[in-house]
């Protein structure tokens, strides 16, 4: 498996690491600027996620684990990133909200 990201020869302080990881079965080597804990973890993740999606069906190829639990992951990523637009546009309106009624105080 090609690197999750690498780091660019000569351009930042950061040294690439190497983890192995096992996700549904299957051994990986990651090559990262990140700690192992972290790439660990994501590897959890997705292992755990597969794992869901493969007990849901009985009868159902690796590839189509794979494809359906990328799915679900984009899903949720697509979801989390419509709340956080969300409570930002409630967050500027509510500032807003209160820039004004300091404003009137101060004037008051």
């Amino acid at each position: 498996m090609e690197a999750i990201r690498k780091c660019p020869v000569g351009k930042g302080l950061k040294m690439a690491t190497q983890v192995n990881v096992k996700i549904f079965g299957q051994e990986f080597t990651i090559k990262g600027e990140d700690s192992p804990e972290y790439v660990e973890s994501l590897a959890e993740f997705v292992d755990k996620k597969m794992r869901e999606v493969a007990s849901a069906s009985s009868v159902i190829t690796s590839h189509k684990v794979t494809i359906l639990t990328a799915i679900n992951i984009a899903d949720e990523l697509f979801r989390l990133r419509k709340e956080l637009e969300e409570n930002q546009k409630n967050l500027a309106e509510r500032s807003s909200e209160w820039l004004t009624l300091l404003d009137q105080a101060v004037k008051e």
